[in-house]
């Protein structure tokens, strides 16, 4: 990565609600040669800005007090099911409304995210959805004024058509579900989707059956020319203009990035594409974050992770020419999360060994997972999975320039997503100066097929083709590519699937 200082100068304006609004960003500085956001971001900016203007919750709102009905009963949806929004296995839950979000932007439906209630009553104060968005509870009033409210009943949900359906003929060949063939150009008035795994990319980047300007959209959104940062680069917009983070959770990042961050007393929160950011002391750090997720407490796999670790950290330091006792100006800052304390304990005297220094939410290492996680089922978090911890490490994690994630976790996903996004405000992304190589290494999940011995695999970019056997797989691209194989590919039923 290119060194020297970069200076962020944002110009916020906001609109008359207060809501922030990715769209009214201007990201100045030296980061390119115009002093602004390179051409293909802020088509994506726009994009997402035009989006909000014509499927927020204002506009509807908007349309029902001009006593325009028709207008809003003639609105295509589409929403999120399988999971809600809570931040009990946030994952999962951001990660697949963020892929609702891609197909209501690129298909241009009304994307309602249901199981808004859950951010209270789980997120334990630790994040919020931004204002323009559309909840049921918002919702359903304007719905039931206008004469159209689709979502009162659980027969509506019912008949809505799934991306994701039973299929007799995979069901056969092992396989429960595959893609409901023309979806993606039905004109059912309700959709669900809600993908994880960032599968958005499978289902819309080169989908044939998308019209002319849904595939102009997608080829917006994944503009990213680096390969497999598209994946990345697109969620993470999408999540910075559906979420934001409150105070609460800003001053614990503030808190374990003391002395790396700025400390001018007036600008420790800055606003820039649409979430708040410390701003980091550049000049002096460089920052590479660090999630290991275990899934075990087996001493073995542990191990694995952990030297699958230190070849990824050393793979990052080589490339940006940190070298053990050197005296460059910037220093190496190690952000770490992890469902175990072994993993953290480890990093801190790994990080001494590489000059670096270690920071993370603070925490009780001595922690043990308690009966309640066992009996709601998050005993594989870790003792840690309190809402305020994961989403302040989430957070920390987000300030980092390089990132080493685990490819099997939906919680990596959302940190990836995060520095992609980011990675646009540093000269060296926005250019091919990385010879092709992204800010994101990834450490695949423990392959039961192969030795126990055998070290994790570490690859500079996330591309599910390339990927060998012995490498994570996203099930949905098994999925889509039923669906591309067939060669007539009628609208689907619009029944209950």
């Amino acid at each position: 990565m290119a060194k020297g200082t970069f200076l962020i100068l944002v110009t916020l304006l906001r609109i008359v609600s207060g809501a922030d609004d990715v769209s009214h960003v201007s990201c100045k500085g030296n980061n390119t040669a115009s002093g602004v956001l390179p051409p293909r971001v802020l088509s994506m900016v726009r994009l997402l800005s035009d989006y909000r203007h014509n499927h927020g919750i204002e506009a509807i709102q908007q349309q029902v007090k001009a006593r325009d009905f028709k207008a809003v009963c003639a609105r295509k949806w589409i929403r999120n099911s399988q999971f809600g929004l809570g931040c009990n296995l946030v994952g999962n839950h951001f990660g697949s409304a963020a892929s609702t979000f891609l197909a209501a932007v690129v298909l241009d439906r009304t994307l309602l995210l249901i199981g808004d209630a859950d951010i209270g009553t789980s997120c334990e104060g630790s994040v919020y959805h931004k204002t323009w968005t559309v909840t049921q509870s918002r919702l359903e009033p304007l719905l039931i004024e206008a004469g159209c409210n689709f979502f009162r009943k659980n027969d509506d949900y019912k008949n809505a058509l799934n991306f994701v359906i039973t299929n007799p003929e995979t069901a056969k060949k092992g396989k429960s579900a595959t893609r409901t063939c023309g979806y993606a150009r039905s004109p059912h008035p309700h959709l669900i989707y809600d993908d994880i795994f960032n599968s958005g990319v499978e289902a819309f980047a080169t989908n044939k059956f998308l019209s002319p300007s849904a595939k102009q959209r997608a080829a917006v959104l994944f503009s990213n020319p680096i390969p497999g940062l598209a994946r990345f680069e697109s969620y993470g917009f999408l999540l910075r203009a559906l979420f934001g983070y409150t105070n609460q959770t800003i001053s614990m990042a503030r808190a374990a990035l003391t002395g790396v961050h700025d400390q001018d007393g007036t600008q420790h929160v800055q606003e820039c594409l649409g979430t708040s950011t410390l701003r980091l002391r550049h000049d002096s750090f460089f920052t590479v974050g660090v999630h290991l997720r275990h899934k075990s407490t087996d001493e073995h796999l542990i191990k694995l992770y952990d030297d699958a670790a230190e070849k990824g950290i050393s793979l990052i330091l080589d490339k940006h020419g940190h070298k053990h006792g050197s005296t460059a100006a910037q220093k190496c800052v190690l952000l770490v999360a992890s469902d175990r304390a072994e993993t953290i304990v480890h990093m801190e005297a790994y990080a001494v060994k590489v000059n670096c220094i270690v920071r993370y939410i603070r925490r009780d290492l001595n922690a043990t997972v308690t009966e309640q996680q066992k009996k709601d089922g998050y005993e594989e978090t870790g003792p840690w999975s309190a809402a305020s911890i994961a989403m302040a490490d989430l957070f920390l994690l987000t300030h980092s320039q390089y990132f080493l994630g685990s490819a099997d976790s939906t919680f990596s996903f959302l940190i990836g997503d995060d520095v992609a996004a980011h990675a646009v405000l540093h000269p060296a992304f926005n250019t091919q100066e990385q010879g092709g190589v992204g800010p994101l290494l990834w450490v695949n999940p423990v392959n039961s097929r192969l030795p126990a011995d055998t070290p994790l695999h570490l690859t500079w970019a996330w591309a599910s083709q390339t990927f060998s056997a012995s490498g994570p797989y996203v099930v949905e691209q098994f999925y889509y590519k039923l669906q591309q194989s067939t060669k007539d590919c009628p609208f689907p039923p619009s029944g209950d699937h």
